[in-house]
Order: C-alpha cells, then structure tokens, then sequence
C-alpha cells in the first residue's frame, strides 16, 4: 500500500493514514438512543436520555468489544483509565512529554460532572478543564494511522506531544454549543495522525470546554492503531441553520466516482420530504438500494454509517478515487428554497485512509476510516 499522506481540503486539515498488516474491522459506533425520542434518529440532539443504562464503551477486538474483524493494533490509551487533570489554566508547556504534572490530580474516566454514570466526579471553577495521558511507544514507524474514540461534553481539542490532532465542537477557544440529548453520551471519532508519535514517552492532552460554567461536562477517550479497516466507516454531525423547520431536517449521504458517476447511497433519512434533498435526488434517481434509510430527523447530532464496498448493483468497487458526499436541508429546497448545505469530500479506496475535518458548512466532525 501506499505511503501516509496528509492533505488539505476545504480550508480545513485533513490528517490521512496508510494501512499496515493485521486490522480492525470498522462497524458503525454503537447508538445510544434516548428513552422518548420522536425523531426516529438515534444519533439526533433532541430526545429525553434521563432514566437509560450507561452508553456503550468503544469497542475493538483487541479489547473485547463489539468491533470484532481482524487483530486490531496496541490500545494506546483504553476507555475509562486514569488521567492528569487540572481544574484551572495550567502555566508552562504542560502539552509536552516532559511537563511535570505530578500536583495534577487523578481521576478515572469518564469524568466530569452532572451525569449518572461518572467514574470520577470534578466540580470545576472555569469553562474548561485540562487533562494529560501519558503512555510509550517503541517504534513509531509501525503506526500506520490512530482513530481516537472521544466522549465530550461540551466541546474538545486534542494534542499529542504539543501538536493539535483533533477538535469538535469548538468555537475558537470556547464550546460552539451545548451538547444535547445522546451527544454527550455517545464516544465519536476521530482520525489521529500517527507521525506526531516519538519513540518512548508520549502525552495525549485534551482541553475540555463548556459553553457555559453553568453546564455539565465529560470525558472518555479511547486512543488505538486503526490497521486496516475491511470497510469503510463514516461519521458526520450536522449543524442547524436555522431553516424553515429547524432543527427537523432530512438528510442523505452518498458515493460517486470523481466524474460524477452515482455509486451507491448509503444513508437517507427522509421518508416523506425526500424531493427536497435536491442534489441526491439528481444524483441517485432515488436510488436507495442497500442504504440505511429512516423517518425525517427531529433534531440534530451524529450519523455513523459503513460502506462495504459495493456499488448499487452490490457489485465490489474497484480499488482507487470517490467522492463522498453528504446533503441535508430544513426547508423545501425544491420549491424556491435555496438547496440545504451539502459536503464533498475525496476519499481513496486501496491506499488506507483515516481522517477527520472539523468542520464543513453546516458539517461537523466529518470521520472517514477507508481501506
């Protein structure tokens, strides 16, 4: 396969990974669904999540989870492990290996406050709190690519050895918004680029931010060598702007061939206003064969999905350059409405991919783990 490689793409860092031998297997990240949710999206903002049972942990096969598929490489940090936190600014490079922490108090994941299922409760005094992980590496070469498996509340950024790797939910340096209904209880991910790796000692920071000091908060992280997923996993958030029937929205994503050529929806939830996503419909005829399909979203939040690799007629694609595209809209986009935000992302099939852009229009937290 080919080598890493890092490109851009809309403005926005785009961190990509090679594969390497042995795998993981790539299913969708367990759904958490509210107990009285209307909107027959499992991954929507809205719902009531009061009186349900602990969110799922991440999953993979090398920590006996749900993921299964071939040999996963070394968990570098496992869910619910015991973190360096300070409640307050920290002075210095506290984002760096060597970074003497030692007055940092301890506390086991998930941590926070407000939500029933905490390991470690922390009452902070500010907007933000600080964490650090620090964990060693041997070889650094060997790591084709790391995915990340993050719980926040509100919002996070990311730093391996002082380089910032992933963020989501951020505004500057502050939370965009407040974390509703299952987002706060769900473990999202994040393509990690592995050459910020060193051999020996390594630290994972994360800044966690509220929107409001008044706000709850928490933090979970699973940190792993992605191998070489068998397909390709998909993860997006969408964002309200505030259209004619916001937040309720319909939504579908799909694959074409750089030339535009229709491969196969994956996803479209919208059983009843499906004419208004204008730029599918024009793409795919209406083609939902094989794609997860569902009622219009009464709110907004996280869809994970995976592509197996096949095209409409459920043939094997084959190995090289697509697009993948997501669309949605809150308004009757194809009765004089402008069309909803939509998204275009490049993704190569046979090179093994893992990346994440922060944000696209009305996107966020766009993941695609590809072979």
């Amino acid at each position: 396969m080919g080598a890493t490689k890092c490109f851009a793409y809309l403005g926005v860092l785009l961190l990509a990974a090679c594969n390497q031998t042995g795998g993981l297997a790539i299913e969708p990240a367990p759904e958490w669904e509210p107990a009285d949710s209307s909107s027959g999206d499992a991954g929507s903002d809205g719902g009531d999540d009061s009186g349900i049972g602990d969110p799922p942990l991440p999953g993979t096969s090398t920590s006996g989870g749900t993921t299964g598929g071939g040999p996963a490489g070394p968990l570098l940090i496992p869910a619910q492990s015991v973190w360096q936190v300070s409640l307050m600014p920290p002075a210095g490079d506290w984002q760096l290996p060597e970074y003497d922490a030692s007055s940092w108090q301890e506390a086991v994941a998930p941590f926070g406050n407000g939500s029933p299922d905490l390991q470690t409760t922390l009452e902070p005094g500010a907007a933000a709190v600080y964490a650090r992980y620090v964990f060693a590496v041997e070889t650094p070469a060997s790591y084709a690519g790391l995915l990340a498996h993050v719980r926040r509340a509100d919002g996070i950024v990311l730093h391996l050895n002082g380089t910032e790797v992933a963020r989501s939910n951020t505004l500057g340096e502050a939370a965009e918004v407040q974390a509703q209904g299952n987002e706060a209880r769900r473990y999202l991910r994040f393509g990690v680029a592995a050459n910020a790796l060193v051999a020996g000692e390594n630290v994972l920071t994360a800044t966690i931010y509220r929107s409001s000091t008044a706000n709850p908060y928490v933090f979970d992280l699973q940190l792993e060598d992605v191998g070489t997923p068998q397909k390709m996993y998909v993860q997006l958030r969408t964002r309200s702007y505030n259209g004619e029937y916001a937040s309720r929205n319909v939504s579908a994503i799909w694959v074409e061939r750089p030339s535009g050529e229709f491969v196969r929806s994956l996803g479209v939830w919208a059983n009843v206003r499906r004419e208004h996503l204008v730029k599918w419909r024009s793409a795919s005829l209406d083609n939902t064969v094989d794609a997860v399909t569902g009622a219009t979203r009464g709110g907004h939040g996280t869809l994970t999905l995976e592509w197996d690799l096949g095209d409409a007629n459920g043939q094997p694609v084959a190995p090289g350059d697509y697009h993948l595209l997501a669309e949605f809209t809150e308004d009757d986009s194809n009765k004089g409405a402008p069309a909803g935000p939509a998204v275009q992302i490049p993704v190569t099939v046979g090179q093994g991919q893992v990346f994440s852009i922060e944000q696209s229009g009305g996107f966020r937290d766009i993941t695609v783990v590809a072979p």
